[in-house]
């Protein structure tokens, strides 16, 4: 904030951005997996969310730049989350799905 000069109110703007990015590829990646196989978009998706991490901080250097690159950052690491529960469910029996860490013979 200091070294842009930003207020709260701008600061919240760029963190905003990273959730609209995100939320916007809920709405589509899950449909992209159905048709290429979760396991490809995760993978892409990951290196995407990287390589686009690696873009803000090299090149955020204003409220706008900044914003735009967060909300890019969002878009792919939104990009991850559909196909990661999917390889999630695909893995693991439908009776221990959402039992994460328990214990295996525990009643």
């Amino acid at each position: 904030m200091v070294d842009w000069g930003l207020s709260a109110s701008n600061a919240a703007l760029v963190q905003s951005a990273w959730h609209l990015g995100y939320l916007v590829s809920l709405f589509g990646v899950g449909f992209i997996a159905d048709r290429v196989g979760p396991r490809r978009v995760f993978l892409a998706c990951c290196v995407l969310t990287a390589l686009s991490a690696l873009l803000f901080a090299a090149g955020a250097r204003d409220l706008l730049r900044a914003s735009l690159l967060y909300a890019l950052t969002g878009l792919c690491a939104g990009g991850c989350y559909s196909p990661g529960l999917q390889l999630l469910a695909m893995n693991a029996a439908p009776a221990r799905r959402g039992r994460g860490g328990a214990v295996p013979n525990a009643p």
